[in-house]
């Protein structure tokens, strides 16, 4: 079960979402909040197509992600990273982020309603992360063996930043592998992403696209002979 408890007279009205793992029955009801979110720049207090793209594709290759230390980008409402604890119990740490206070709350409200404080505390972590401000001298003690993120590109003012982050995130352990997934509403910004991650020295390579719903999955590396 997920929520979105964000006051309805201050962000619009909410829109209740039911998904449903098949493979073992499991079920995630979203309350996610209307278009009027983006007003206010609280992206990730909705929850985007991408995630779910990603999830399913991820579910499908689990063993990608049995035993890693996961990093996720942009959480937002934590959809995509509960969704694949609850799949698999071989993950070996999961950490949530995103830039605001008010979607951190909201995303440890919604880990509460699907896991213990136990399971928890044990696996999974919360954390405020601003690409604007992230850098390897204020984050060295992190380091991650997967990177994931969806529908992180939303706009050209990101780009920069949201590379750099990934990149960082790369380099502090060479065998680090990145999955991003973007439903492409603007194809000049998706491009100008796609390029700045080549031009950062990243392996940029597609591995399923959803042509349904205009969404790429990407998986990123760094190139040989380029860590720190």
């Amino acid at each position: 079960m997920f929520i979105h408890n964000t006051p309805a007279a201050y962000y619009g009205r909410s829109i209740k979402i039911t998904l449903e793992i098949l493979e073992d029955n499991s079920q995630f009801i979203i309350h996610r909040q209307s278009t009027a979110l983006l007003s206010h720049g609280l992206t990730g207090l909705s929850s985007w197509p991408a995630a779910i793209s990603l999830g399913d594709y991820l579910m499908k290759k689990i063993h990608l992600l049995e035993n890693k230390r996961i990093i996720e980008l942009g959480a937002g409402s934590g959809l995509l990273g509960l969704t694949l604890l609850k799949y698999s119990d071989k993950i070996l740490s999961y950490t949530f982020t995103d830039y605001s206070p008010m979607i951190l709350n909201l995303l440890r409200q919604n880990a509460l309603l699907n896991f213990s404080e136990y399971q928890i505390d044990e696996k999974m972590k919360i954390e405020e992360l601003d690409w604007n401000q992230y850098s390897i001298e204020n984050n060295h003690n992190n380091c991650f063996d997967c990177i994931l993120a969806a529908d992180v590109v939303y706009d050209p003012s990101v780009i920069e930043n949201l590379v750099k982050t990934i990149r960082i995130l790369l380099q502090k352990n060479q065998q680090c592998t990145a999955y991003i997934a973007n439903a492409i509403r603007n194809e000049s910004t998706y491009e100008q992403f796609r390029k700045a991650l080549i031009q950062s020295c990243l392996d940029v390579r597609s591995v399923e696209m959803d042509t349904s719903q205009s969404i790429e999955i990407i998986q990123l590396a760094l190139l040989p002979k380029d860590s720190i």
